[in-house]
């Protein structure tokens, strides 16, 4: 027979079975899966609006309304495919949703109580949900896999149904024994229940590897139902209470106002400049990563915290977050972000109080066809009427962090921060505060999502929470992307070589830069420029001598590239001195013009010269972002190397 579910049901005891098809007479599986889902959506409304949290054993808050949210949506996303194969014989497969749907009931009576069971109704009802995709995929399939698969399915329904079982007895109990002692051994057997589903459960985790074999036809519900067991797998959307339908009654020069009073931060600007370097397919590896799967996808807030050593790439890791972020956020909470900059012509991006500021500035309309929300608007008004006719003062820290908090009453949001260790670090330890209180007091769900190097302060802080480490190991598969991308890019353009680079060359050379990245990819950077030189590389011998004698870390490389400067015609080192001097020192962004025309006003340089003839005399330590319209350094290890040298 191919009901799974009654194989697992003829594996309880004959008592079990019993209780377990007195849960329901119905084996109308979608009328019961529909009963199932009316319920979840009521109890999702009354947990907003009543505001239910609840801490579990760990410690996490956990937001109830969150936990009902995705029940809602695993059932749609089952329901939405309906009985896509003909030959699919739910035979028991209503009896688990029955059952579910009675400890559903009875868990949202007493949350603080049951918080714990509707943990493991989440769990539940994800499994029941995926399990059932899974059937419909591959077990009316012809393969010699179907007869281990069966095996692990009938199992995991065992556990489904023990569990499901275990918690209607805990419910069962007369409300007088629930409130005395064998509350706790009873939870604890619940508890243990839970554990054994969660251990059953990881197995169906590589099913579409076990299955890779296996050649389906790849018709329209066939399509349907893999991308149904992805979505199943992924964390869900939470939905924003969007409030479009009101009106905030401001003019736009007065909504401009309060956006400029909030902050002036191009923050955008600094995301384009960082996505136009992005290579597609690259940092994958990142979102498939339990922890960060796990940090997503629970229903408590929390912080994620991506660490490395410089150059290895995290920047980049935090502007594909923000991506992945920003196309899963329709309809949901929304994402504010920061990259933080320590820059002396920015000083605002080391500012955790502008930080606080300009994630403010993005909770406060989520969309610009939306009002300003109320509690941004009476804020400002409050100050501008303190101000009297003069400029309105901007908001501290603190009380950055309470409008946020306020703010999050509504909607659910996802902050990412880039480069903590960058922020003033007399005062980064305050931001982490202000992060903290935001999670403790929020009613809602707040995801932080920060990178760092392993300054010894942030160490301290966040070694606790969850966290990613990036080494040589974790972006091996992007380092290889990004040299040979960069390699087939300069052979292209005829930058090595003049373009005439046999592939077996080519080979050594892509092969080579990998194994001497040691995963930063500031230095395999570096190492290729190095290769792209004609004063130095004019043969396939100089390119093999060149590959022998590469710098093994940032310093050396930087040591070699300023002795190249020294040793330049003049008056290139005059001018890559006052190039680096004027980046270094000045106090306020330059744009472009302003910044060329500083260059040329030395009257020891007679010559004028152009933006390209500054970017080839100082080798690509300087880059010229045209996304902001400015100079600046090439990474923060160049700034910092060169501030360690006596004479800048």
């Amino acid at each position: 027979s191919n009901d799974l579910w009654g194989k697992a049901i003829g594996n309880l005891k004959p008592a079990d079975q019993i209780a377990i098809r007195q849960t329901s007479t119905s084996t109308d599986r979608l009328q019961v899966l529909q009963d199932v889902l009316v319920l979840a959506r009521t109890s999702e409304q009354t947990s907003l609006q009543k505001r239910w949290m609840w801490k579990n054993r760990k410690g996490e808050v956990i937001v109830v309304r969150d936990l009902f949210a995705k029940m809602t949506t695993w059932m749609e996303k089952v329901k939405s495919i309906g009985d896509t194969i003909v030959q699919y014989d739910p035979g028991h497969a209503a009896l688990p949703w029955a059952a579910a749907r009675l400890i559903l009931q009875a868990s949202i009576n007493d949350i603080q109580t049951n918080g714990a069971m509707l943990e493991g109704m989440e769990l539940t009802f994800n499994l029941i949900a995926k399990s059932e995709v899974i059937e419909r995929l591959y077990l009316r399939r012809v393969s010699t896999l179907q007869a281990p698969l069966d095996k692990s399915l009938v199992a995991l329904y065992t556990s489904i149904l023990e569990f499901l079982l275990g918690s209607h007895r805990y419910f069962d109990q007369k409300t007088i024994k629930r409130i005395a002692k064998s509350t706790e051994t009873s939870l604890t057997d619940v508890s243990m229940r839970m554990t054994k589903l969660d251990l059953q459960s990881r197995k169906l985790d590589n099913v579409d590897a076990q299955f890779a074999s296996v050649q389906d036809s790849m018709e329209m519900n066939m399509r349907l139902l893999k991308e149904t067991l992805e979505e199943l797998n992924q964390p869900i959307n939470r939905l924003a209470t969007h409030i479009r339908a009101l009106d905030d009654n401001l003019k736009e020069d007065e909504r401009l106002k309060i956006f400029n009073w909030l902050s002036t931060v191009e923050y955008r600007s600094h995301h384009r400049s960082k996505v136009k370097t992005l290579l597609p397919g690259s940092g994958r590896w990142l979102l498939r990563k339990q922890e960060f799967r796990e940090w997503m996808s629970r229903s408590s807030s929390s912080i994620l915290w991506l660490h490395g050593i410089p150059g290895s790439g995290k920047s980049m890791l935090v502007a594909h977050v923000i991506e992945y972020l920003q196309a899963r956020a329709q309809g949901d909470g929304g994402v504010a972000y920061f990259y933080c900059a320590r820059t002396a012509n920015e000083p605002e991006r080391a500012d955790p109080t502008e930080l606080l500021r300009c994630l403010l500035e993005q909770m406060a309309c989520l969309d610009e066809s939306e009002p300003i929300q109320l509690p941004v608007v009476t804020a400002y008004n409050s100050r501008k009427k303190e101000a009297r006719g003069r400029k309105p003062e901007k908001l501290g820290m603190g009380e950055c962090a309470e409008v946020v908090i306020e703010l999050l009453r509504l909607n659910a949001v996802t902050i990412v921060v880039d480069g903590l260790d960058e922020c003033d670090p007399t005062r980064r330890q305050d931001l982490l505060d202000m992060f903290q209180k935001i999670i403790n007091d929020a009613n809602n769900i707040v995801k932080i999502f920060v990178s760092s190097r392993d300054d010894h302060d942030i160490v301290h802080r966040l070694s606790q929470v969850p966290n990613l480490y990036i080494g040589a190991v974790n972006n091996k598969e992007d380092i290889e992307n990004f040299v040979t991308s960069r390699v087939s890019e300069a052979i292209l353009k005829e930058r090595i070589l003049c373009g005439r680079v046999p592939q077996q060359l080519r080979n050594v050379i892509v092969e080579t830069l990998i194994q001497k990245s040691e995963g930063m990819f500031r230095l395999a950077s570096l190492h290729i420029d190095r290769l792209c030189d004609p004063s130095q590389v004019k043969t396939q011998a100089n390119v093999l001598d060149t590959l022998d004698h590469l710098p093994l870390d940032l310093k050396r490389s930087y040591d070699t590239i300023l002795a190249q400067i020294a040793g330049s015609q003049h008056p290139n080192p005059r001018i890559a001195d006052r190039v680096i001097k004027w980046l270094i020192c000045a106090r306020e962004p330059l744009q472009g013009n302003v910044f060329m025309v500083a260059m040329n006003s030395d009257s020891a340089i007679s010559d004028s010269f152009q933006l390209s003839d500054i970017l080839g005399i100082c080798c690509n330590l300087v880059i010229y972002d045209t996304e902001t319209n400015q100079f600046r350094f090439a990474h923060l290890s160049v700034q910092e190397y060169l501030e360690q040298l006596g004479s800048y």
